[in-house]
C-alpha cells in the first residue's frame, strides 16, 4: 500500500467511530490477488510493539472465547465446563 492508502484508511478507521478517539489500530486483512490470497497488516503510526502485541493478544482471547465462531478441542470438554 502506498502512503496515501494508509492516510486515507486511517481516516476511514476514525471516521467509522466519530464518537470515539481511536489513538491507535491494527487491521488484519485477508487479501485476493492476482496471485492468490495475501495477508496484510495495517497499523496507526505511532503504535508501539507492545502495544500492538498486547492488542492482538486481546483480540486473540475475545476470539477463543467465541464458541459459537471457533470451537478449540474436543465438544465434551465445554459441556463438562458447564
Amino acid at each position: 500500500m502506498s502512503e496515501r492508502d494508509d492516510l486515507e484508511f486511517s481516516e476511514l478507521i476514525r471516521s467509522a467511530m466519530p464518537d470515539r478517539v481511536i489513538s491507535n489500530f491494527i487491521a488484519v486483512c485477508e487479501v485476493l490477488t492476482e496471485n492468490g490470497v495475501e495477508l496484510q497488516v495495517l497499523t496507526s503510526e505511532s503504535i508501539t510493539p507492545w502495544l500492538g502485541l498486547g492488542m492482538l493478544q486481546s483480540a486473540m482471547n475475545t476470539l477463543h472465547g467465541a464458541e459459537d465462531i471457533y470451537i478449540f478441542g474436543d465438544e465434551e470438554e465445554f459441556e463438562d465446563d458447564e
